[in-house]
């Protein structure tokens, strides 16, 4: 296992782990965009197994925070700690940048929601996601920001 930071050439790697990570979700939910664009400056670091990328966190800093997106692991490392050791080295960059939080988006219908809880990420806010829809006349995905103190 290797962290590496992702770079232009990692792109398609990086495209597909988003896919195959998210592809449960398609049949319940309309995802109307999982693409950030240009809007921001942000860098994304991966776990990879020899060269096949496992895991995936993008980052960008936000006033005190750094805060966390695009966050995919595959679904077949799920639950080895792949996800732990990126959390791990975010959190390392923040402190190194002097920042005293990370916080992120994430989904209340999703097991990364209870993971995050866990890893003592506490919620800020909550609102309906605006980055997907139910498929049929289904639950509305409910989007939490949390955030984590990195100095306690």
């Amino acid at each position: 296992m290797e962290i590496k930071k992702i770079t232009e050439k990692h792109k398609v790697l990086v495209d597909e782990l988003i896919k195959v990570a998210f592809q449960p979700y398609q049949a319940i939910y309309r995802i109307k965009s999982t693409s950030i664009g240009n809007t921001f400056s942000f860098e994304s670091i991966g776990v990879f197994i020899e060269e096949r990328l496992v895991a995936v966190l993008s980052y960008y800093q936000d006033a005190n925070m750094l805060r966390l997106f695009q966050i995919a692991v595959h679904p077949e490392q799920q639950g080895k700690g792949f996800f732990s050791v990126l959390l791990a080295h975010a959190e390392q960059i923040a402190l190194h940048k002097g920042l005293s939080k990370v916080g992120l988006y994430t989904i209340k219908q999703t097991k990364a929601y209870a993971y995050f809880k866990q890893k003592q990420f506490i919620i800020i806010a909550q609102t309906e996601a605006s980055f997907a829809e139910p498929v049929q006349d289904g639950e509305l995905l409910i989007e939490y920001e949390m955030h984590k103190d990195l100095l306690c």
